[in-house]
């Protein structure tokens, strides 16, 4: 017997109206939240140089702290310990190592994230799908080290493929550094 809220129409399964229309504010909701996403990341050389890269800075290091706690949470719940396990970046901090982490890596992977997004742009892949290919693809390299990594990595990747595809528009100089900057602040706060 089907519940009384679901019935059979037609050969589609149909809600009542009173749930289609708040699936359909919800959908409206998201629509105009991605709306303004999109705006913030392909608008973003309209604004001061400097304010874009602490502003994406922060919103990289919060969705992506978010999403790793989130993916950590869950891994403790099922009791996933290999998820959490790998190499950890904390075992021993000298000088050569934090300045590889901070300024080296960024500066190597930015490079490479270029090139990524090139190809991916031969592709005939769009903002948008650029960024989030490279961005998995990135995740998928670092969680190598961690699987944990992975959740922390892939919206970040997002931020800086963001960053360059827009300021690159000024310059590719612009492009970098706006993709560069807020990977090594990242990688200086974790």
């Amino acid at each position: 017997a089907e519940p009384a809220s679901l019935r059979q129409r037609r050969g589609r399964l149909s809600l009542p109206r009173r749930h289609l229309r708040y699936a359909g504010r919800l959908n409206s909701g998201v629509r105009h939240l991605l709306k303004q996403i999109r705006s913030f990341f392909q608008n973003q050389d309209k604004t001061s140089f400097l304010t874009q890269v602490v502003w994406n800075f922060l919103f990289a290091l919060a969705s992506s702290f978010s999403l790793a706690l989130i993916a950590y949470l869950i891994a403790n719940a099922i009791g996933a310990t290999w998820f959490t396990s790998g190499t950890s970046s904390a075992e021993q901090l000298d000088t050569l190592t934090v300045l590889g982490v901070i300024a080296l890596a960024p500066l190597l992977e930015t490079l490479l994230l270029i090139l990524g997004l090139k190809f991916c742009e031969l592709l005939g892949l769009g903002f948008f799908r650029a960024a989030a290919v490279s961005a998995i693809g990135w995740a998928i390299l670092h969680g190598f080290l961690m699987p944990i990594r992975f959740f922390g990595s892939v919206i970040s990747f997002f931020v800086f493929g963001c960053a360059y595809l827009a300021w690159r528009r000024q310059s590719f100089s612009k492009g970098f550094w706006a993709a560069a900057l807020p990977h090594g602040l990242v990688n200086a706060t974790v």
